[in-house]
Formats: structure tokens, sequence, C-alpha cells
């Protein structure tokens, strides 16, 4: 896993060092804790300032995420973030709309369809060690062979889900590539572990990873899960703002 410590500018890590008496949780127990906070705020979410409330109490579950510093990096907009995706798909289609060939429309229909399914992946790989956590308890009343084989088949469902999550971020970066050869439109830039971006709170950065970020299975797993639950903290409270805007 890349030292993401070393990525952070010294304004950054004045900022982390409210988080020091934050501490540090594995991911699947903030996982667990994250569905624990949803569920008892559900009666918050019917007033602006109970949205407020529990877009504040699941952000600071989140910041026991074990890696902290991914989730900082995505709420400042110093990586990309789903939304910097979705914006680069909709740059590449609006200028491929000009274009009456039926490539550059194929282009398009599958640049529709890019970010949804990088969603959907990440959404999938979050539910799957969700799973695996809260089967935990039935393993107990396995004898040693089914709860081997319990747990081969856990293994191969999260890995299996976390390729199609990196082959979907490969493949959007492929369909830029393509609609780049047909016309002209704002690139996205592409991020690599050791960038030093500087924040972008409104989060209209135009954004994608490298090849080299695509790379690294642990740092994609971890953007994952903190994509994933900022887009649930959004669904669920209509609130988008890193947390320290939100007051």
């Amino acid at each position: 896993m890349p030292n993401l410590d070393k990525i952070l500018s010294s304004s950054t890590k004045e900022n982390a060092k409210s988080r020091l008496e934050i501490a540090p949780a594995p991911t699947e127990e903030v996982l667990d804790e994250f569905e624990q906070e949803a569920l008892s705020h559900k009666e918050d979410l019917t007033t602006e300032d109970g949205r407020i409330k529990t877009f504040h109490a699941l952000h600071e579950k989140l910041d026991r995420f074990e890696n902290h510093e991914m989730k900082q990096l995505y709420d400042e907009g110093r990586l990309p973030t789903l939304e910097s995706l979705e914006k680069a798909a909709t740059l590449a289609q609006t200028s491929l709309s000009a274009k009456m060939e039926p490539e550059a429309e194929r282009i398009s229909k599958l640049l529709s369809g890019a970010v949804p399914a990088i969603r959907r992946w990440c959404r999938s790989y979050v539910a799957s060690l969700v799973r695996f956590r809260r089967s935990r308890t039935a393993f107990l009343r396995m004898d040693a062979e089914e709860h081997r084989e319990a747990l081969r088949r856990a293994d191969e469902d999260r890995r299996r889900i976390h390729n199609s999550l990196l082959e979907s971020l490969a493949a959007f970066n492929q369909l830029i590539i393509e609609a780049d050869d047909w016309t002209e439109f704002p690139q996205p830039q592409q991020w690599s572990p050791g960038d030093q971006w500087p924040p972008d709170f409104s989060h209209e950065r135009i954004a994608s990873f490298s090849k080299q970020a695509l790379e690294s299975r642990d740092l994609i797993r971890d953007w994952s899960i903190v994509a994933d639950r900022i887009e649930q903290i959004h669904k669920l409270t209509g609130l988008t703002q890193a947390v320290d805007q939100v007051k």
C-alpha cells in the first residue's frame, strides 16, 4: 500500500492533527458501525438540522477508517472522486454528441454506463465486506472443513468483485482515450500515488486514475470503500460538501 501520508501537504497535515484523537479501527468494524449509525439516525432525516447532524455523525464514523488519509484526500477532492469521473464522462459525451458517426455514438453510449458501473462495483465490494463480517457468527457454528470452505467462497467473492471494479476503472480510461481520438474535450487529470494536488472542495476537478494507481489493489480497495460510504452519506442526507465545510 503506498504511503499516502507523503501525499498530504503541510496544510492538510495541520488539519489532520485534530484526527489524532480518533482511534483507527479495522475496516470491517468501521463499516458495521457506519451501518448501525445510519439506522440510528433514520428519524433525523426529516429535518435539515437532523440531516446535518446525521452527516457529521456518519463522517465521524468514517473518519475511524484505518486508512484515514484516503478519506481526507477524498473529502478535499485531492484525488479522483466519483464526481470527477462523472464530470469527465459528461464532457466527453457532450463533445461526442456533435459527431454523427456510429463509432462516436458507440463510445458515448458506453461512457453513459461507465461511471454507474463503477458505482455499482464499489457498492458491491463494500457489501461483500459487510456480509463477511456478519457471517462470522455463522462460521462459529461450522466444523473446521465447513469453515474453510465458507472462507474460501467469501474470499473468492471479494476478489471477483475487486477485479471487476479494477476492470471497470481501466475500461473508463480506455473509453476516454477512444473519445479523444474522435473529438476535443478537457482531458481528466490522471492521479498517481505521490501526486500532490491542491484541495478542491468544490469537487469541480476533472480527474481519473493513472495506470500506476490502478496497479495498486490496496489503494483502489480503500478508495472504493471511502467513495461508496460518502456516496451513501449523500443519498441519506442530500449533503455533498466536505465535512469541515458543513456547519
